[in-house]
Order: C-alpha cells, then structure tokens, then sequence
C-alpha cells in the first residue's frame, strides 16, 4: 500500500473532499479519535464535506469545508467551538488517501482547521465508528498509531517528526 503524498492545488483535483481539525487544549495537548471503520488508525476529528444535490445545476455543490470540520467536530467528540474555526493549517490534494464511499477515488482534497478549547471534557458520540478518544500531549502523538494521512499532514504542519 502506498503511502498518502501532498500534491500541490495546481494538480487534478480529486471529486472527494474532506476536512479536519486539529484542537488545541489549555494544558497544550492534541484531540484525537481512534477510528474503528475504514482506514484505521488516531486521527484529529474529519470527514467528507457533504454535497447537495437538490439542484441539477449545482450538483457539485459542497458543504462549506469550515462547517464541515466544525460538525465533525461536534459528532465525534461532542466538542462544540462557538463558531466555526477561521484557521486554515491545510489546503491540499492528498494522493494514495483511498476514499472509502462508492466513488472509490485514491485521493481527497483536504482542508485542515486548526482551533483552541478552555474545556476538554470529550465523549465518544461514534462508539461504532471509534474505539477510543482522548487529549496527547506532543510527545505522545509521536507514539500512536496515526492513521496515515494524518501522520503526513501533521509531519506537515511540523506538529511531529517523521523520526
């Protein structure tokens, strides 16, 4: 299997697209969620943008990325920002991503918010989606089993090594 790459955005966009966000604690630790489906591995709140297709002419319309990293968010971990987060870490065709819906693509266009909580009281909304949730500090991302695109976009982002 190969492994997730970082294309630039002047490359063919993939049809699917999903975002992310990484949140940021008080005590300076990470969220994650360790995922139970799909392509297994700890990895910071995400999912596909949705799209609407009430309207035959725009039916390549698609969820705002920031909603979408927001209710994310909000149905995996119970975490609910006050409005939706305005910092963008990450934009970026991720090849060898493999997208799990019927489309099948082997890539997605990633948005990666970044955002920062006073309260890190989480729940586990998705118990048959995730086996696990909790708050690592630096060091001890360095030491899970991330999820693979999410090792690369957080090598990315300098917020671990590939050491």
């Amino acid at each position: 299997m190969l492994k997730p790459v970082i294309l630039g955005l002047d490359a063919q966009p993939f049809p699917c697209k999903a975002a992310g966000i990484i949140v940021r604690s008080k005590e300076d630790k990470t969220l994650f969620v360790d995922r139970r489906k799909g392509t297994l591995g700890w990895a910071c709140p995400a999912g596909h943008l949705e799209t609407d297709y009430s309207d035959v002419f725009e039916k390549d319309f698609f969820e705002d990325p920031a909603h979408c990293a927001w209710r994310e968010l909000r149905e995996e971990t119970a975490v609910v920002l006050p409005a939706y987060p305005t910092i963008l870490k990450l934009h970026a065709n991720i090849a060898y991503n493999t997208c799990g819906r019927p489309a099948g693509q082997d890539g997605h266009e990633w948005y990666v918010y970044y955002s920062e909580v006073d309260d890190d009281h989480v729940e586990l909304k998705e118990p048959d989606k995730h086996r696990g949730i909790g708050w690592f500090k630096r060091q001890e991302i360095q030491a899970l089993e991330l999820e693979p695109v999410w090792r690369l976009i957080l090598n990315h982002l300098q917020i671990i090594s590939n050491d």
